[in-house]
C-alpha cells in the first residue's frame, strides 16, 4: 500500500526517496561543462598542429644558401649589333654580281667524308610578277613642305577674258595654268604616293571651313560651280596649302531623276552648247589646276560628247580627273590620244560613310600605291570622312607613302 504524504515537504522527501539514482555526469549542467572543456582541448590541439615556429637566424641563413645554390642567377648575353635593314628601292640597292647570284652559300655545321663534287646548277626560278614598289628612306629624299602657303589667285599671265568671266589660258611664254597653280611636290621622291580629292566643297560653310583647316595641305579640294563666295574660298584654300579643282557636272544615266545642275553637260546637247556650258563653268573662279566630273556616267561613256570637251580642257592648259563613275568611261583613252594631263580615280572612299568602310578603302589605296606607284581617292566632306582622313594622313610617313596633291600624279609643276 502506497504511502500518502501529509504535507508539501513530506511529498518532496518521498519523491526523492522513490527516484532512481542518476549519475551527476548525465545531468544537463554537467554535459554543457564537459562540451566546453572538450572544445577548448580540441582547439588547442589544432593550433598546436598548424602552428609553425619561425626559423632561427641560423636556419634562415642555411635556407638562403641552399636556395642560391639551387637557383643560380641567369645572365643574358648582350645581343650583337643589328645592321640597318631599312628597305630601299631597286634603284638605290647595290647591284649583285653574276658570280654572287650563282654561288650558293655553304651550309655551316655539316661534315662529310665524301669527296667534293661539282653541284648541278639549280633550275631557273619560275617567272614571278614584279615586286611591289618599296619605300626609300625619308632621309635620302627631299623633304616634303609641311606648311605651305600658295600664291593668291589669279595669275594674270595664265588668264584671258571670256563671255562669262575670266578663263584659264596658256600664257604667251608657254606656262600652263595647271602647273602654275599646282602645289609644289618634289618629283625626286621615289616613293609610293596617294592623292585625295575632296569634292562638293563650297556648298556648306561649316564643311568647307573644316576641310580647309583640319586636313593637311597635300589634300586637294574640289569646289562646286554653284557655290557662293568662290573666290574667297579659293584664296583661303590656297593660303592653307591646298590646290583646288573645279567640279563640272555631267549627265548621269538616270538624268533627270539625278540632276547635277542647270549647266550640266548633256549627250542630247550639241557640241557648241556643251562647250558654251563648259565655258560658263570654267569662268566661275580662278586658281584651279583642272576639272573633274560630277556624276556623268552617261556623258563620260560617250566618245562623241567627251572628245570636244576634253580637247577644250587641254587647250586651256588644265588637267582632268576622271571620277570613273562608270566602268564604261572613255575619258582616259581620249586623254591619252589628246595628250591631256589626267588622272583616274581608284576608289570612292566614303560611298558608305562609316569608319570601317572608309578605313578599308584607304587601305586599298595604300596597296594600289605600293603596286602601281600611285593611287587616287575621291571623298566628300562628311564629318566622319574628315576625321578618318586626318588620322590616316598622320600614319603615312611611317608606312613609306607620300600624301601628294592631284597634280603630283601627273608631272612636275612650277613653284608659284
Amino acid at each position: 500500500m502506497a504511502r500518502r504524504p501529509r504535507s508539501l515537504r513530506a511529498s518532496r522527501r518521498l519523491a526523492e526517496e522513490d527516484a532512481p539514482e542518476t549519475p551527476i555526469w548525465r545531468t544537463a549542467p554537467a554535459l554543457v561543462a564537459y562540451g566546453l572543456v572538450g572544445a577548448l582541448v580540441a582547439g588547442g590541439a589544432f593550433l598546436q598542429l598548424t602552428y609553425v615556429p619561425p626559423p632561427t637566424a641560423m636556419e634562415a641563413a642555411e635556407e638562403e644558401v641552399a636556395e642560391v645554390a639551387l637557383n643560380p642567377p641567369v645572365t643574358t648575353p648582350e645581343p650583337p649589333p643589328v645592321e640597318d635593314d631599312t628597305e630601299v628601292s631597286a634603284a638605290a640597292a647595290p647591284a649583285e654580281s653574276e658570280d654572287a647570284r650563282d654561288t650558293e652559300p655553304a651550309t655551316q655545321g655539316e661534315e662529310t667524308d665524301e669527296p667534293e663534287t661539282a653541284a648541278a646548277p639549280p633550275p631557273p626560278p619560275p617567272a614571278t610578277p614584279a615586286p611591289p614598289r618599296t619605300a626609300v628612306p625619308s632621309a635620302a629624299l627631299p623633304a616634303l613642305p609641311r606648311k605651305l602657303v600658295l600664291a593668291p589667285a589669279p595669275e594674270p599671265a595664265v588668264q584671258v577674258a571670256g563671255r562669262f568671266g575670266p578663263l584659264p589660258a596658256i600664257s604667251e611664254d608657254g606656262r600652263e595654268p595647271w602647273r602654275v597653280y599646282a602645289r609644289p611636290f618634289p618629283v625626286e621622291r621615289d616613293r609610293p604616293r596617294i592623292a585625295i580629292l575632296l569634292q562638293d566643297l563650297g556648298l556648306s560653310q561649316e564643311q568647307t571651313n573644316a576641310a580647309i583647316q583640319q586636313l593637311p595641305g597635300s589634300i586637294s579640294l574640289g569646289f562646286a560651280p554653284y557655290a557662293r563666295r568662290l573666290d574667297q574660298w579659293i584664296n583661303l584654300s590656297r593660303a592653307a596649302g591646298h590646290e583646288v579643282l573645279l567640279q563640272v557636272p555631267m549627265e548621269p544615266f538616270d538624268f533627270p531623276t539625278s540632276d547635277p545642275g542647270p549647266h550640266t553637260l548633256l549627250t542630247s546637247a550639241g557640241t557648241d552648247e556643251n562647250l558654251e556650258r563648259l565655258e560658263f563653268l570654267l569662268s566661275r573662279f580662278s586658281g584651279y589646276v583642272g576639272v573633274y566630273n560630277r556624276m556623268g556616267d552617261r556623258f563620260t561613256s560617250s566618245l562623241e560628247s567627251m572628245r570636244p570637251v576634253l580637247q577644250s580642257i587641254r587647250d586651256r592648259g588644265l588637267l582632268f580627273v576622271d571620277a570613273r563613275t562608270s566602268g564604261t568611261s572613255v575619258a582616259g583613252g581620249i586623254a591619252n590620244d589628246l595628250g591631256l594631263p589626267h588622272a583616274l580615280n581608284n576608289r570612292e572612299i566614303d560611298q558608305v560613310a562609316s569608319r570601317v568602310e572608309i578605313d578599308a578603302k584607304l587601305i586599298d589605296l595604300e596597296n594600289i600605291a605600293r603596286q602601281q606607284g600611285q593611287a587616287l581617292g575621291i571623298a566628300r566632306p562628311y564629318p566622319v570622312t574628315l576625321e578618318r582622313l586626318a588620322q590616316w594622313a598622320a600614319t603615312l610617313e611611317e608606312k613609306g607613302i607620300d600624301l601628294a596633291p592631284v597634280s603630283a600624279l601627273i608631272g612636275e609643276a612650277d613653284h608659284p
